[in-house]
């Protein structure tokens, strides 16, 4: 789930920043901020909603990390030699 969240969240940096009226451009480093917003808010969520298991609360979530941000580097380095052949 958290690889296919990180792949989501590349496709979506990448869809918003080739919308006309948005001056941005899908750099690394705002994939990276966008990852760590949504990893964190979604870890903090996770802790609230009691949604972990406190004996391996520090593995999974370093786990859940690595691979959403696998998913979404992924997905940029992808679409980065995708749209650079075009």
């Amino acid at each position: 789930m958290h690889f296919w969240g990180g792949i989501l969240l590349g496709l979506g940096v990448h869809a918003i920043c080739s919308l006309k009226s948005i001056t941005l451009k899908p750099t690394m480093g705002l994939l990276l901020f966008t990852l760590v917003v949504a990893t964190g808010t979604w870890e903090v969520f996770e802790w609230l909603a009691g949604l972990y298991d406190p004996t391996t609360h520090l593995f999974d979530t370093t786990k859940d990390i690595i691979v959403g941000f696998g998913g979404g580097l992924l997905a940029h380095i992808i679409l980065n030699k995708r749209t650079m052949k075009l």
